[in-house]
């Protein structure tokens, strides 16, 4: 927010940036490595994926073109703001479907080896 509406330079937001997403990969790996799903119900895991992947696409895409207004460039025309979409979609489904693979992997080796034991 301070790059785009304050222009402030990437050493005012520094720590806040590395904070903000460290946090966010630790938890991640955290409940990863310990083996705790993330989502609750794993038959509607896809289409809770989906859905998250509409909303970040869909908010990804009309703030970058508030920003593209804001700041007086050039408009933007509806194949342009597509590919916006599709790129964040595409990115964020498949961030998400990967997340959960490496889960679920790390989910089978720790029953595996729970299975060892007894």
């Amino acid at each position: 927010m301070k790059q785009f509406v304050l222009e402030a330079p990437f050493e005012d937001y520094m720590i806040e940036f590395l904070g903000f997403f460290g946090t966010t990969f630790y938890i991640i790996f955290r409940n990863t490595f310990q083996g705790n799903h993330y989502v609750q119900d794993s038959k509607k895991t896809n289409k809770q994926h989906l859905v998250t992947s509409l909303i970040n696409s869909i908010v990804i895409t009309i703030v970058l073109t508030i920003l593209q207004i804001i700041n007086g460039e050039e408009y933007i025309f509806g194949l342009e703001i597509f590919i916006v979409w599709i790129v964040s979609f595409s990115g964020s489904f498949g961030l998400l479907k990967l997340i959960d693979y490496i889960n679920n992997k790390r989910i089978q080796q720790i029953n595996n080896r729970l299975d060892k034991l007894e």
